[in-house]
């Protein structure tokens, strides 16, 4: 058997989630040279950050994507605020790939199945930015708690980054 160090040099992606007003915008404003996807469409009072403009569509994402990839101008950091507020623009993205009315209308949550694919080109579009870059992505939810009811253990309640 063989020992080896390791150590990682990949830029870090960061969840920050957390209850409405903790901080999570203003803590994510911190960090050096970023740039934002604000798809909330909300800032605290007195935080000022570069911002992507007419982030309107999943398609607008990915495009900036696509162009931060090509050259990140100079950013270490892309903030996306918030993961609430993309689900519902790539189940929108999804249903008008395939003519769906809603997410639901494939039977048996195939619509929540293919909706996965949606999401993994995004991840891939952050994971291509930090990989070619380093650039360190942040990823900004509020929470939701839920109550797990284990049929082999007492019901508990716990936390869980909200999407959607």
């Amino acid at each position: 058997m063989k020992i080896e160090k390791l150590k990682n040099t990949a830029a870090p992606i960061i969840l920050i989630y957390g209850g409405e007003g903790e901080g999570k915008t203003t803590l994510a404003s911190k960090l050096p040279q970023s740039v934002w996807m604000p798809l909330e469409r909300g800032l605290p009072a007195g935080v000022e950050v570069d911002a992507i403009d007419g982030l309107l569509t999943f398609a607008h994402i990915i495009e900036a994507l696509r162009e931060l990839c090509k050259d990140p101008n100079g950013y270490k950091t892309l903030v996306v605020d918030t993961l609430d507020s993309l689900e519902p623009m790539l189940i929108e993205h999804l249903c008008g790939l395939r003519n769906w009315k809603d997410i639901e209308q494939p039977s048996f949550g195939k619509g929540w199945v293919a909706l996965d694919d949606i999401w993994r080109s995004f991840l891939k579009g952050i994971t291509t930015l930090r990989d070619r870059h380093g650039v360190t992505i942040v990823l900004v939810a509020h929470q939701t708690i839920e109550t797990i009811n284990d049929p082999r253990a007492p019901s508990y309640t716990t936390f869980f980054a909200k999407i959607a």
